[in-house]
């Protein structure tokens, strides 16, 4: 555990910039700071009206919670937020 960031970025279809973000999430675990990033960049995405998103993930664990959030369990506040946001009209494609 340490101090920790995220961040992303949204690009068009054809690799032109969107949006982004940088956030500072406080105290916790890599898989903490990294699903922070998926919830916040999920957040923002939506509120642009993109619903077509390619979800880049390089953490095994990453992907086994974003694939069954139950693997997060322990994650009180994230999993919540997580599960909401990917019920959503998304189209996916999810790299691990």
């Amino acid at each position: 555990m340490g101090f920790s960031s995220c961040g992303g970025a949204i690009r068009t279809d054809d690799g032109g910039w969107l949006l982004g973000f940088c956030l500072y999430v406080g105290v916790c675990s890599i898989l903490e700071a990294e699903l922070w990033g998926i919830v916040e960049g999920l957040r923002l995405a939506w509120a642009a009206a993109v619903r077509a998103v390619p979800l880049g993930v390089d953490n095994g664990d990453v992907a086994w919670v974003v694939h069954d959030s139950t693997h997060g369990s322990g994650l009180h506040e994230l999993v919540p937020n997580l599960q909401e946001l990917l019920s959503r009209g998304w189209v996916f494609q999810t790299y691990a």
